[in-house]
């Protein structure tokens, strides 16, 4: 098996689509990265709000 890339710097600039491959990439990481966070501060407060009800009634 070969590789399509002859050299690194083919790879990166991917027969002029580098720009676009690797902000599709990127953007997708970062929508990943705060969804992950996102979802942890939401559920956190949401744990904070029912220990505070808990402790109310």
């Amino acid at each position: 098996m070969s590789s399509s890339f002859q050299s690194w710097h083919e790879f990166v600039t991917m027969g002029g689509h580098g720009l676009y491959v690797w902000s599709a990439y990127a953007s997708l990481m970062l929508s990943f990265i705060v969804g992950v966070f996102a979802t942890r501060r939401q559920r956190k407060l949401l744990l904070k709000s029912f220990l505070n009800d808990e402790s109310s009634s």
